[in-house]
């Protein structure tokens, strides 16, 4: 059952006082229009009974009313799951993300889970990207030399409501050169392609 609060919302230089409900694994400020992942938050601190958030595009301040409910759901946010590791990301790994929220990657080097990798060839373990259309995805030309040779690409794109598909996904990475192996449900409208560097021709 979802647990309703006071809630102080700001999007867009805009403030204003709303109820707020949070639910297992989202909470939704004012309405449908302000439908907030625990997994897109970028930041979260408690001061006593308040809970304050940050997410692209704004901020929240909750009035969970009792310290210790404020405490547990502070906590329950920060140990959202990113995506990140639901594709694979490990302790220590270096990983970039880009064309996606921060909120993939800022808790987890926060919390020293991974460690951002430096923008130069050959730097990271693990690079994902993420692509809304026809001109995004030829950006991925630019990218993969970023990515070690033992490490692996991500593709994120959107399940509906675009003009590309996994088929597309696929074509751009093979005439990359990237061999194909995996594919994974991110979200509801998000899927991911895992690339790995294909075997030199002997």
């Amino acid at each position: 059952m979802a647990l309703n609060v006071p809630c102080r919302l700001t999007r867009e230089g805009n403030t204003r006082f709303v109820s707020a409900s949070l639910g297992r694994y989202v909470v939704t400020c004012g309405g449908a229009d302000c439908r907030i992942p625990y997994s897109d938050i970028t930041e979260v601190w408690q001061f006593g009974h308040f809970v304050h958030i940050r997410f692209a595009g704004g901020e929240a301040r909750l009035d969970m009313g009792d310290h210790r409910r404020a405490s547990r759901i502070a906590h329950k946010m920060e140990e959202a799951p990113s995506p990140l590791e639901a594709l694979g990301a490990k302790r220590g790994d270096l990983v970039a993300v880009m064309g996606l929220p921060e909120s993939w990657l800022f808790r987890l080097v926060r919390s020293r889970k991974l460690s951002p990798a430096k923008t130069e060839p050959g730097a990271v373990d693990m690079l994902v990207v993420g692509v809304a259309d026809r001109r995004s995805l030829a950006r991925l030309e630019g990218v993969t030399s970023y990515v070690r040779k033992d490490g692996a690409l991500w593709v994120v794109y959107p399940r509906e409501d675009s003009d590309i598909d996994a088929e597309d996904v696929l074509a751009a990475g093979r005439a990359l050169r990237w061999q194909d192996v995996l594919e994974l449900q991110v979200s509801p409208r998000q899927a991911a392609l895992k690339f790995i560097a294909a075997p030199a021709p002997t």
